[in-house]
């Protein structure tokens, strides 16, 4: 147990780099919407309900993600585990894939960091919220050495339809920017 808690404890700075800091109190963010090249997203469990011209939503099953990595990476620019998938999302079995994966994975609304789903002995429900107040959850193995991770916090962590496509709209560049690499 202590292995998992030095984990998220590591983990943490690098999701409060990548959140929002702001001074505003203003509930709404500003941010521009994304206009970044087309990216094809595989969803995993219920689609976003967005609407932006150049990024397409696939859904997707668990099945296909674990029997073929390879032509899922190649497809997608991108996956997102919606948070009515994130319990089944962390089985075991699936740590391996986002590893395999060649592509960032996004957890949105996960309360519990990427952690539960990387390390396969962590089930989801057995692993303590993370207090970093982020929405969404980014995760790219890049190499046996190396990982990239994201965190995505709402603007004043408010949670509103506004928001909340500001936190897509920074996943979308995030998504452009790793695809443009």
């Amino acid at each position: 147990m202590k292995k998992i808690y030095y984990l998220l404890v590591l983990s943490l700075p690098f999701f409060l780099i990548a959140c929002n800091n702001v001074n505003d109190l203003d509930d709404t963010s500003n941010s521009d919407s994304y206009n970044g090249s087309d990216l094809n997203i595989g969803v995993v469990g219920e689609l976003p309900e967005l609407e932006v011209d150049n990024v397409h939503f696939t859904r997707i099953y668990f099945n296909e993600l674990e029997n073929d990595v390879d032509a899922i990476s190649e497809k997608f620019d991108s996956i997102f585990i919606m948070e009515d998938s994130l319990s089944e999302a962390s089985q075991s079995q699936y740590a391996k894939v986002y590893s395999s994966l060649t592509i960032p994975t996004f957890f949105i609304k996960s309360k519990k960091s990427f952690i539960p789903f990387i390390v396969e002995d962590l089930v989801y429900e057995e692993v303590e919220f993370v207090k970093d107040l982020t929405y969404a959850t980014g995760y790219l193995k890049i190499s046996e050495n190396e990982q990239k991770s994201w965190g995505f916090g709402l603007y004043n962590d408010v949670e509103n339809e506004k928001n909340i496509k500001d936190v897509y709209n920074r996943i979308f560049k995030t998504i452009n920017e790793v695809k443009s690499r």
